[in-house]
């Protein structure tokens, strides 16, 4: 179906179109000098001292555990409702997924739940920032360092967000990010390891490399993460409009809520907060026939996401307690169209729609 109001739409300027013609007329299209300086000017974006660029947000996040070294026998914490790959890089170690509820204001892990789960056995807490509201970092912080855990931030949403003067994805020992095509940086597919540590940026550039250490001298077992120069200059440009970007995600996030103060819920943003809007979240109730009333004008909408992890078939084996606030998001979320190039009278329309069938559904 082709929706007047796309959920996502890609904003690729000249710019990127003409650092791809130039990499295609160098003699070095695979990974090479592109990717060194988008590395720089990534890592430097979140304030990291080193970026290892990887094929995809997916690949970041196993390049993360397997440089900390998590393993079968290992639990780590991970929140309740977030993208599939937050939880499946625990099980691509082997380790056990320790689910914990999120928060109901702001969507993200409920730090007040996390000490609670943590046992003998726990080796790390991986969390995502919601929707590009941070989690709250500085406690995560305190309580891994408190119970010498590792911390991984997921920052695949919340590129140029800030918490309390911490910048996303320098949060962690070892951070990741996602440029794919929807993202707020995008490389069309894409990822990145951000980390202060030598150690962990040469131990995770080999795992990204089928483990070589020199060429073809393989000390341990990598995989072919690579990404390529093409990725690369796109990725450059794009992080030289970062601020424009997210200036006018704020803009768009500012009129959906005024538009729908009293008439939906939505993401609170909690003090010392910077949101970087990747999703405008709405719960409302009735979703189904709410998705299709918006369908039918030509809007289109995500469910972000339809299931707690702890529901997913793949994870239910390693489900312990009750996850109300995730159970309950999960039945209420609609993702909203947001985009930078979405227009302030295609943000009223939504809206209006919207606020038509919220109505319609209480009756």
């Amino acid at each position: 179906m082709r929706y007047r109001i796309p959920w996502a739409k890609p904003d690729i300027s000249e710019g990127e179109r003409d650092s791809v013609r130039a990499v295609m007329e160098s003699n070095w299209l695979s990974m090479g000098p592109r990717t060194r300086e988008f590395e720089r000017i990534a890592s430097g974006s979140v304030g990291r001292k080193f970026g290892i660029a990887v094929s995809n947000g997916t690949a970041a996040l196993d390049v993360a555990l397997k440089s900390l070294g998590v393993k079968s026998g290992d639990e780590v914490i991970v929140p309740a409702m977030a993208y599939i790959a937050t939880g499946a890089c625990v099980l691509y170690q082997h380790a056990k997924p320790v689910f914990v509820d999120i928060e109901p204001r702001t969507f993200n892990i409920d730090v007040k739940l996390v000490e609670k789960s943590i046992t003998a056995r726990t080796k790390a807490i991986v969390f995502m920032d919601f929707g590009g509201h941070p989690a709250d970092l500085v406690r995560l912080r305190d309580i891994a360092r408190k119970c010498s855990l590792f911390l991984i931030e997921d920052a695949a949403q919340s590129l140029g967000a800030e918490r309390d003067g911490i910048r996303c994805g320098s949060a962690g020992h070892i951070d990741t990010t996602s440029f794919h095509l929807a993202k707020i940086v995008t490389t069309v597919e894409g990822g990145m390891v951000f980390t202060d540590e030598h150690d962990l940026a040469t131990r995770a550039r080999m795992i990204r490399n089928q483990g070589e250490s020199g060429k073809y001298v393989h000390d341990v077992l990598g995989h072919n993460y690579r990404t390529t120069d093409i990725n690369a200059a796109i990725g450059i440009e794009q992080f030289r409009r970062l601020e424009g970007q997210l200036a006018k995600r704020r803009r768009i996030a500012r009129r959906y809520s005024d538009n729908l103060q009293g008439f939906a819920d939505f993401q609170q943003v909690e003090d010392g907060v910077k949101h970087s809007w990747f999703f405008f979240l709405v719960l409302v109730e009735k979703r189904d026939q709410v998705v299709r009333a918006l369908e039918s004008d030509g809007i289109e909408t995500r469910i972000t996401y339809p299931l707690p992890l702890n529901k997913q078939k793949v994870f239910r084996e390693f489900t312990r307690g009750e996850f109300p606030n995730a159970e309950r998001f999960s039945r209420r979320v609609i993702s909203l169209p947001m985009f930078p190039a979405l227009k302030d009278e295609e943000i009223d329309q939504v809206c209006d729609v919207l606020v038509a069938a919220i109505k319609s559904a209480r009756k």
